[in-house]
């Protein structure tokens, strides 16, 4: 009998501690790219069955910047975005992401990209790798 309590308790432990660790908020910075000078911060954190992705930036341009998370990494991108994120407008864009788990998006092979505008989307303004999680 004691077996099984050592058992269920290790098991609670290992759930708790990994639910624990995917709520805590996630922060990494975005880097310029071709020469635009526009950095930023990212802040991603669960909340419940979402993840909610905060970005600020500072010197973007005073346009509607589109900003993705891609597959790959700020030297490896996949163009095609896999999530959407909301347009970037003065420099702040906040989503909330339906039924995703932050641990899911921190294998190593995701990034979220800032484009120039809305009407100059190939050029990347600023890049950062989502950090994997440890």
């Amino acid at each position: 009998m004691s077996f099984r309590i050592a058992a269920a308790t290790a098991a609670f432990i290992l759930a708790t501690s990994t639910f624990a660790l995917a709520l805590g908020p996630v922060k990494f910075t975005l880097h310029p790219q071709n020469g635009s000078g526009e950095i930023g911060n990212v802040v991603m954190t669960q909340d419940g069955d979402n993840v909610v992705v905060d970005v600020t930036t500072q010197y973007a341009p005073d346009l509607a910047q589109p900003i993705h998370i891609h597959k790959g990494t700020c030297d490896t991108l996949d163009p095609k975005p896999t999530y959407p994120l909301v347009t970037l407008q003065k420099g702040t864009s906040t989503t909330t992401l339906k039924n995703m788990q932050l641990a899911d998006l921190m294998t190593g092979g995701f990034a979220i990209n800032i484009h120039h505008s809305t009407a100059d989307v190939p050029t990347y303004y600023a890049c950062g790798n989502i950090p994997k999680l440890k």
